[in-house]
């Protein structure tokens, strides 16, 4: 599996996105380490798996990933001086397995955010940590490695603990498989 390496044009304006003719259309969002909370029918979050949000009409500083079928929602948001990421039930929308506002906006490419629900008793999910990154740097890593973009190179992604993760290109055509770790 993994996440196609795609270009990621300008979108919509964001006037809260520094400069906002850069706005990317997509924002990718990756989530590890939440825990399964007890409220409700509360199930196992989507730990490591790299969502791709768009950005919804017609607000252009909000980018959404929402499947039925897979069952998740993840949003991401700009506003003058902060920012959220949130993960939820997409059937059930008031169920949230993580919520985190922070004071930034717009945020680093890679930002962690921490889970805002803490506690077991009561949450749907809790603990764990989120990242968000438009693909920017991770095209730029690629070049320096002279990896080839444009066939079957796939994104797949990990984290070794709330401050380091690592993205690892794959290729089975080119028989590749390469690892980074960020700080």
């Amino acid at each position: 599996m993994g996440t196609k390496i795609e270009e990621n044009p300008s979108g919509n304006h964001c006037w809260n996105w520094v400069p906002p003719e850069e706005t990317p259309t997509y924002m990718y969002g990756f989530f590890w380490d939440i825990l399964k909370g007890t409220a409700g029918p509360a199930r196992l979050a989507p730990n490591l798996h790299i969502f791709k949000m768009s950005q919804i009409e017609p607000d252009a500083c909000i980018w959404r990933y929402t499947n039925l079928d897979f069952g998740w929602e993840v949003e991401f948001g700009l506003q003058a001086h902060q920012c959220w990421l949130l993960l939820r039930d997409a059937n059930n929308p008031d169920f949230f397995y993580f919520v985190h506002t922070i004071a930034v906006s717009p945020p680093s490419e890679y930002e962690v955010f921490t889970n805002f629900f803490q506690q077991e008793a009561g949450s749907f999910g809790y603990q764990g940590f989120g990242t968000i990154f438009w693909l920017d740097s991770i095209r730029d890593l690629a070049a320096e490695f002279g990896l080839d973009l444009t066939g079957d190179t796939l994104l797949e992604m990990r984290a070794t603990d709330a401050q380091k993760m690592i993205i690892k290109f794959c290729n089975l055509r080119l028989n590749t498989n390469v690892k980074i770790q960020l700080q």
